[in-house]
């Protein structure tokens, strides 16, 4: 896998050969990723990488001028992983934070007093169905601010219903995979 854009673009993410983890395609972040141009200017965004695997998605923003990620695992090996694609990377200490931890629990606890993120990604795995009951999470946590947005990855077979007073901005599929974005609310 490659990061597509900005400052480290064609550079490599590390990607253990492994059934821990189903990376974000090359093709998708870039569908994604274009999606969001229409939405939101990434330079000195602040996001979440929330189920982040390698870290695809958060490195991605990074490259293309965020200013700060939240990379939340639960899987060790993998944030271990994330940390050594960030040395490569050469990527300023300050500009992410790497918490191994449960994706739920994190951004129910997210402090009041911490910096609310611009865009929320979330990638868990598919199997558990995690979609909808990490939205109603977000729609009571502090993560993310108002006006935000979250960039929901599912399978087909998983269907996002988020709050009313959300709304959704796009869907995209590829393949098996859905990728919703919504907006919280002012």
């Amino acid at each position: 896998m490659r990061i597509i854009a900005g400052m480290w673009k064609g550079r490599t993410i590390l990607s253990p050969k492994s059934s821990a983890t189903r990376p974000t395609t090359d093709r998708l972040r870039e569908a994604i990723f274009s999606a969001l141009s229409h939405q939101i200017d990434l330079d000195g965004a602040n996001i979440a990488d929330i189920c982040a695997g390698t870290g695809a998605l958060g490195f991605e923003a990074l490259s293309r001028g965020a200013k700060h990620c939240y990379f939340v695992e639960r899987n060790r090996i993998m944030t271990e992983v994330m940390c050594k694609v960030a040395v490569a990377l050469n990527a300023e200490p300050d500009s992410f934070d790497i918490i191994c931890g449960d994706a739920i629990r994190y951004t129910a606890a997210f402090p009041s007093d911490a910096t609310a993120c611009d865009i929320v990604f979330f990638d868990p795995p598919y199997a558990e169905l995690l979609c909808n009951k990490f939205v109603r999470c977000l729609h009571t946590s502090n993560i993310l601010k108002a006006g935000g947005l979250l960039v929901a990855e599912h399978d087909v077979k998983e269907v996002v219903m988020p709050p009313a007073d959300w709304r959704r901005i796009a869907q995209k599929s590829v393949g098996s995979t859905i990728v919703d974005i919504l907006q919280k609310p002012l």
